[in-house]
């Protein structure tokens, strides 16, 4: 199982520092590959779709809604 990481990039910049040899923080790589006009790849798990509430899918309002 893949470890999930809180930054796209994280899993890239790990690589990175281990070709290189050297410990990059993530501003560093960050700033590396606006340098280099890199072209981003997002994974399609970041693209969910969330449908909008129907009414068969709303939820029932409790007291405690504040809308």
């Amino acid at each position: 199982m893949e470890k999930a990481f809180d930054n796209v990039f994280e899993k890239e910049r790990k690589k990175f520092e281990r070709r290189l040899g050297i410990k990059l923080t993530q501003r560093k790589f960050t700033e590396f590959l606006a340098k280099r006009k890199a072209t981003f790849k997002f994974p399609k798990q970041n693209n969910k779709f969330i449908p909008l509430e129907t009414k068969k899918t709303r939820r029932k309002k409790s007291n405690l809604d504040l809308f």
